[in-house]
């Protein structure tokens, strides 16, 4: 019996995996048949990824891939985001008995853009919008929205699918907007994120000192989990004793004082 010692998996995404091994079978008539199939629901098996040796295909669906006995790696692709598979690596020859190899790994979640949204930059008439992470292969195009708060008009800007900031020019200043990211993906499914972006400067008459920058400046979305986001900012100002922080969404508003 001659073992294929190790299975390993690499590079892992959303989407796909790599299998690599020992090419037990090179210079032997033979093959390699690889099955990987999702892990079913219960069964208490995951991870991240690695490497394994113990056999397994459970009764679970799954797909079949050839190798050829000189090859060491294969390409695992048409995987579901955050879900665990198992897969299954057996040596086939007629001159030798071998072992099969199994390794479980789970795939990374699926991230859709923008998952963040920042406003830098800020200036009398302008400021920079900036999101991520960029997706050009799955956003077809975004959708830049902002107006003054609290009641301002509403502007919009597209962007292409492959650019993940733009600034926006003439606005008023020393105003306080509200901005929305919006993608197209190319799935169908849209997706949106919005924040706040303050004009740091007001029009200065000739013999008026310059106003200090404000204790607050890129302002920073992130989204964690699908019901709460996360907010960061850097302060420019010394002397603050803390920030309050407003939010709203239907049907009521918040507030919290940090």
């Amino acid at each position: 019996i001659i073992r294929a010692r190790r299975l390993h998996v690499h590079d892992i995404s959303t989407n796909s995996a790599k299998l690599q091994w020992r090419p037990v079978l090179a210079g032997l008539p033979g093959y390699y048949e690889i099955r990987f199939g999702p892990v079913p629901t219960g069964t208490g098996v995951g991870g991240a990824g690695g490497s394994g040796t113990s056999p397994s295909t459970g009764g679970s669906q799954y797909q079949r891939l050839v190798r050829p006995a000189d090859t060491s790696v294969a390409e695992l692709t048409g995987l579901k985001p955050g879900t665990t598979y198992t897969a299954t690596l057996t040596p086939e020859s007629n001159e030798n008995v071998l072992t099969p190899l199994s390794v479980t790994f789970t795939t990374k979640p699926e991230v859709l853009s923008p998952a963040t949204v920042t406003v830098s930059e800020s200036g009398l008439t302008s400021i920079k919008v900036s999101w991520g992470p960029l997706q050009p292969e799955l956003v077809i195009s975004y959708t830049v929205e902002y107006s003054a708060l609290p009641t301002g008009q509403l502007h919009r800007v597209a962007v292409g699918g492959g650019q993940n900031s733009t600034v926006l020019r003439n606005l008023h200043p020393d105003t306080t907007y509200l901005v929305t990211v919006s993608a197209r993906h190319a799935s169908g499914r849209e997706r949106a994120m919005y924040t706040v972006g303050l004009c740091t400067t007001s029009p200065m008459e000739p013999t008026e000192a310059r106003r200090p920058m404000p204790a607050l400046a890129d302002l920073q979305l992130t989204t964690v989990g699908s019901d709460s986001v996360q907010v960061d900012w850097r302060g420019q100002a010394d002397g603050v004793r803390g920030y309050w922080l407003t939010w709203e969404g239907p049907p009521e508003s918040y507030s919290n004082s940090l």
